[in-house]
């Protein structure tokens, strides 16, 4: 930080502390992008199109973006999140953020959020802040809610870091959104669940965007570095969870294995085995009728 002048007010100082840090913010970008000249945003349309991605973001403080993490599980909820986080945390080459979920790029611009906790950049790396094991280990985090991000806040992460990877598993819409529903109302019996409450449902627009992996998958390819974003299966999960984490590992440039494989058998997180109502299953098939097929054609989803 910056020892203040005598001859500056409190105020004086405190602004150029924030110019200051906002053009080290700059200088580290342009020095990013610089080294990956393959990027989809050259340096000559940084300052108009990706400097004002970052309005959201106080960068206020001490800032290293060498603390930034290198991947990201990126969701959404109800797709094995939880089970990639507790089975890659342990890989000696990874270092997970200490709590899963922090809940950060998706809110930048829903402060009211009940789960908004900071803007500032600063609280974010502190999340990645413990000293690495190994020179070859890579900082990463789990968010479920990153997946259905507005492109501009996806592209705040990319211009932070344009080297970032993102895993995403894919689940056949109307499954994930039986899983998600139950999951809303586990605190009361999902068996009384009211007409209205499914309704409700049907017509929230962030579980829309959740089921819409086509979307989700093209926004995340476009601002990513082609290549850096790995599309897998839900289901392989239960069939064959192993060739699942090599092809991570791979993906990651990773050794294979892991300390402790008989954790992949684990169905952590999952939940309660409650028969969907044959309306709740007609209504979704019907909304993500063309979702679905497309999913299929990408093998992505079972056929049957």
């Amino acid at each position: 930080m910056l020892s203040p002048c005598p001859e500056t007010t409190q105020c004086e100082h405190e602004e150029r502390q924030g110019l200051c840090c906002r053009y080290q913010i700059v200088a580290i970008i342009l020095l990013r992008c610089e080294l990956n000249r393959d990027q989809s945003f050259s340096i000559m349309n940084l300052n108009r199109q990706n400097i004002p991605a970052l309005r959201h973001l106080d960068t206020s403080g001490d800032i290293d973006l060498c603390h930034f993490p290198d991947l990201m599980v990126i969701g959404p909820q109800r797709t094995a999140t939880t089970w990639l986080f507790e089975n890659l945390r342990r890989h000696p080459q990874l270092h997970f953020a200490r709590d899963k979920e922090i809940y950060f790029f998706n809110l930048l611009n829903q402060t009211n959020h009940r789960r908004f906790r900071s803007s500032k950049l600063a609280w974010y790396l502190e999340f990645f802040a413990d000293p690495l094991p190994r020179s070859n280990t890579l900082r990463a985090e789990a968010t479920s809610s990153y997946a259905a991000m507005a492109p501009e806040l996806i592209r705040n992460i990319t211009l932070l870091n344009p080297g970032l990877k993102a895993i995403l598993l894919v689940r056949d819409p109307v499954e994930r959104a039986w899983s998600q529903f139950k999951c809303m109302h586990r605190d009361n019996r999902v068996e009384s669940a009211t007409a209205a409450d499914f309704d409700r449902y049907y017509r929230d627009g962030y579980e829309r965007r959740c089921n819409h992996f086509s979307a989700i998958i093209d926004a995340w390819e476009y601002c990513l570095k082609p290549g850096n974003l790995f599309v897998g299966a839900f289901h392989r999960v239960a069939s064959e969870p192993q060739c699942l984490i090599d092809e991570i590992s791979d993906f990651l440039g990773i050794e294979r294995g892991l300390p402790n494989p008989g954790l992949l058998w684990d169905r952590v997180g999952d939940s309660a085995k409650i028969d969907a109502p044959s309306h709740f299953i007609n209504a979704i098939a019907k909304q993500f009728e063309n979702e679905r097929q497309l999913l299929r054609e990408r093998c992505l989803i079972p056929c049957f």
